[in-house]
């Protein structure tokens, strides 16, 4: 609640005039003009950190990281380096892996811009490629739900927990930039 300097009766925020003595009050105007710009900073750092749990999630996920390989005769010795091919090889083919691998490599590119856009403190570009992000992980979400011939039951619930998870960091990243209305 704020008080009039003339008769010190009390005025209600919006107004923009006394009601008892008629004094017009002039807008106060910031008095640190960074104080926007390190709430700025701070947004775009909350939500790069939410992004980077977002990919350590994913890669914490089963089945995310490959399985490590036992050779079960001693005398085909093979380097570590063989044995992530060929379990790079056999992760190619398998449709789950490189779904995720296809989102896996458009958060990475979605990142890079949102940092491009961080940099240039572009936040209306920012909120449109998290908005973005959000629609397209919708449209693949609904695409694999539809799905019943490509994907196993645990790979299904995998990728939509997964995907789910990634979406609903975008649309909450969006609202609450959307919400600070930093331009």
């Amino acid at each position: 609640m704020k008080f009039c300097k003339q008769c010190g009766a009390k005025v209600v925020p919006p107004a923009t005039f006394c009601e008892e003595c008629g004094l017009r009050f002039v807008p106060q105007r910031d008095a640190d003009p960074s104080a926007s710009d390190k709430s700025l900073l701070a947004a775009c750092t909350l939500v790069l950190l939410f992004l980077l749990l977002a990919v350590l999630l994913y890669w914490s996920q089963p089945g995310s990281k490959p399985k490590p390989h036992t050779v079960s005769t001693p005398s085909a010795p093979i380097s570590p380096e063989r044995l992530w091919e060929q379990d790079e090889a056999k992760r190619r083919d398998d449709p789950a892996y490189r779904l995720l691998a296809i989102q896996r490599d458009r958060n990475r590119d979605v990142v890079a811009e949102l940092e491009r856009l961080r940099e240039r403190n572009d936040m209306a570009g920012f909120r449109a490629v998290l908005g973005a992000r959000a629609v397209e992980l919708n449209a693949v979400i609904e695409a694999v739900e539809a799905d019943y011939d490509t994907y196993s039951i645990e790979d299904k619930r995998n990728i939509l927990n997964t995907l789910t998870k990634e979406r609903d960091w975008a649309l909450s990243s969006y609202a609450g930039l959307k919400s600070l209305d930093l331009e």
